[in-house]
This record gives structure tokens, sequence and C-alpha cells, in this order.
């Protein structure tokens, strides 16, 4: 059932776990899901949560509702009950809609509001969030990245500012994606794209999402068999103020004479936000000496 959700989804049915453990209850019940989501992942509740004291006051209202018992020994199985097992379909059918590979924390809070009579629906609709207004948000999101993405340039159409025009945060957000590839870090790796960033591993297959990036590049790095030589920025090239398309190369195998040697070059298109520029898409490729490209 799992094999969809990120790592911070799972951790929600975790913290669901430890919360009902916690209150004494023998099921994992929708507001246990809810103060679990609030526990992994608290960028997404603060940013649909505006309200000052709201998520203090969730756990307040939720213990203001239950009888707490004894508490549950974390070997004991806690089972979810039938409201949060369909909040757990709904969030795939939410991905789905969304045509998202993966299964992320911003489904399981659409799920839980589809699952509208729930306690922790009702909590949150008191609040002002609801289902309409969420799904609008995150389309609005998914739409902007799609645009950016179908927008960037590819790497022929770019045109080249004058030398030395690029800005010191394109270099190092592209030196913090270097040292991911160079330490294979891939958690890191995939933390320097957009929500909805894409790469395209040496192998030709496509990863979308940080969750598949992830993934993407775990596999990618096993791709290697020897250590590779360090990487270093080939080329970078602006387009405009607002997107930049950067070269990185490096080598596997015992050195450059090596006969058996590698040389591997990922083309990486940055976009800025008021975050500071991320990855919006990354594609690697091999090149074998001889090759015309190397």
């Amino acid at each position: 059932m799992f094999e969809r959700f990120t790592e911070r989804a799972r951790r929600v049915i975790f913290f669901a776990r430890y919360e009902a453990s916690q209150y004494g209850s023998p099921y994992i019940e929708t507001e246990h899901l809810l103060l679990g989501l609030i526990r992994a992942d608290k960028a997404l509740t603060n940013r649909f949560l505006r309200q000052g004291r709201s998520i203090e006051s969730i756990r307040q209202e939720v213990e203001a509702q239950i009888i707490t018992g004894e508490r549950i020994p974390t070997s004991v199985e806690v089972p979810l009950t039938i409201e949060c097992k369909h909040i757990l379909n709904y969030a795939a059918e939410e991905a789905n809609q969304l045509k998202h590979r993966h299964i992320g924390t911003e489904h399981l809070l659409l799920a839980v509001l589809r699952e509208g009579k729930c306690r922790a629906a009702q909590i949150l609709q008191a609040r002002g969030v609801t289902l309409i207004a969420i799904r609008e948000e995150l389309a609005r999101a998914q739409h902007r990245a799609e645009e950016v993405i179908r927008t960037t340039p590819r790497p022929a159409d770019v045109v080249t500012v004058e030398p030395g025009m690029e800005s010191i945060e394109i270099r190092e957000a592209v030196l913090q994606l270097l040292g991911a590839c160079n330490t294979q870090d891939g958690k890191k790796f995939a933390s320097l794209f957009h929500e909805e960033g894409r790469f395209v591993d040496i192998h030709g297959d496509l990863w979308i999402g940080q969750s598949d990036v992830e993934k993407g590049a775990a596999r990618y790095f096993s791709s290697s068999e020897r250590a590779a030589i360090r990487g270093k920025i080939e080329d970078i090239k602006c387009l405009g103020t607002n997107i930049a398309v950067v070269t990185i190369v490096w080598a596997n195998g015992a050195g450059p004479q090596d006969p058996n040697s590698t040389k591997l070059r990922m083309t990486v298109v940055l976009t800025e936000t008021n975050h500071g520029w991320i990855v919006v898409s990354a594609h690697a490729t091999e090149m074998r000496p001889g090759s015309p490209t190397c």
C-alpha cells in the first residue's frame, strides 16, 4: 500500500500510530492522522493554517474531545479505523488526479478533508481549511511548475549573457547540487529540486517530484561501479534574469588515461523563485571515450 508514499507521508502514519498509543487508543483515528500530519510536515500545515495559534489549538481541541486511556506499548499493533483507510485510498486518488506518481502529505491533507464527517476534517473546516481551497491552491502550484518546465529553453535555445553575469546565488545552488553528486547524497540532491522537478537518469528513465527524484538519484549513483573523480561546473548560461542552464561534468575510473573510464555530463535547468534558485530539470548522460560529445 505504501510503495508510492513519500518518506514524509510515511512518517505521518508512524506519528499517527505514536499519537494513538500515547492517548491509549486501540485504533488510529483520523485525529491521530491529523496530529501525525502536523508533526511530519509543519511547512504544509503552516501554509494552510495561517491563523496564529491554529496548530497549537488543534491538539488542545483533540484532547478535549477524546477519552484518554492507558498508554499502549509500541510493540502492540494499533490498526487503522475504516475512516483512516478511506483517507489513504482518497490520498491515492488525489495523487492520480494531479498526475503525481508519488503520494505526499499534501494528498493526505486533501484526503482528510474528503472524509468530511470525520473529526479531523471538522477540526480543519472549523479553521477555514476547505477541500476546494486546498485543491485550487495545489492545482495552481502545479500549473506554475508545469509552466516553468514548459517554457524552459532547451540548451540549444539558450542565449549566453556576458561572462561573469551569472549571479553568486546561481553558482551557489549549482555547487550544492554538485556537492550532492560528489558525495552521492540522494536526499540532498532531491531537496534542491522544485517539488515537481524532473530528473532523467543515465538510463533515460524520467523521475518527477522530489520523492521520485531521490529514488532516481539513488539508482543513478549506484550505477557507478567505481568512485567518481570530483566533478566540476563546465558551463553556466543564462536566459534573461530567471532561467539558468548549467553543465556539470565528471569522470568515473582510475583517471583520464583509464581506457575503461566514462565521462558523465549533466545538463541542469534552474529557475529563480522567492526562496532562491531551484532545479526544475536535470538530464544526465554517459559519454564513452571517442564519443563526438566528449
